[in-house]
């Protein structure tokens, strides 16, 4: 198995909570700048304010607080839109479909749920035209991968990655995988290389599908009535 950072094609992103709090720190910092820039102002007489004893002095600049509102409000607003584009179980797991992805220049139009399997078991390495093929996967301990092996192989990312091994062990090649850090990197990957394919997020995929192409899987799509993938 390879492990890299591969290429992110333009367009590629998945807005996710680390995005909303870098969002939200941006914005603290922001507003205390703003904070430090006005203690420095001298309130002079014209702008004499009259507060009761033991009144902050950052008080004085109401103003401050509508900041502190606006940006609170906007917060919400990307966590509430982060949280429905990625519906999550409560231990943190996506939970929306998984598709199936190929590079544009794939002739592949669909594949079945047995031959998935051995394309992630490493009994199946070509496609059709004889032409090798490249699975691109990500983290043992990503949300998606730990989906694609409870759904597909129903086992565990320690358990898989001792099968991958004892092939080797048995004298075999190993099979041709790609190990990425992250679902756009695997996404940047397919739409760079022909003849990988990949599982990854439906949204995702339907997010970059001008990049990469989506297949069927036993015939259906992300979203059709009894897709197995689900």
């Amino acid at each position: 198995m390879d492990r890299g950072a591969g290429n992110i094609p333009p367009g590629v992103c998945r807005f996710d909570r680390i995005r909303v709090v870098s969002l939200w720190r941006y914005y603290v910092a922001e507003a205390a700048i703003f904070t430090r820039n006005m203690e420095r102002i001298p309130l002079g007489k014209s702008r004499k304010v009259t507060r009761s004893p033991g009144l902050p002095r950052a008080n004085r600049y109401p103003q401050l607080s509508t900041y502190f509102v606006v940006f609170s409000a906007l917060f919400l607003c990307l966590a509430a839109t982060s949280f429905a584009a990625n519906p999550a179980s409560k231990d943190g797991a996506v939970q929306g479909p998984l598709a199936v992805i190929v590079h544009k220049s794939s002739t592949a139009e669909n594949v079945s749920l047995a031959d998935l399997r051995k394309i992630l078991t490493g009994d199946l390495r070509g496609w059709s035209d004889s032409s090798p093929l490249i699975l691109v996967q990500q983290p043992d301990d990503g949300a998606v991968q730990q989906r694609i092996l409870k759904l597909l192989l129903k086992t565990t990312p320690a358990a898989y990655n001792r099968q991958l091994l004892q092939i080797q062990f048995q004298g075999h090649p190993a099979p041709a995988i790609k190990v990425l850090n992250s679902e756009p990197n695997a996404i940047g990957f397919v739409w760079n290389v022909p003849g990988s394919i990949s599982i990854v997020d439906a949204s995702a995929a339907a997010a970059n599908s001008s990049h990469v192409k989506l297949i069927k899987v036993d015939g259906k799509l992300p979203g059709d009535k009894g897709y197995p993938l689900q």
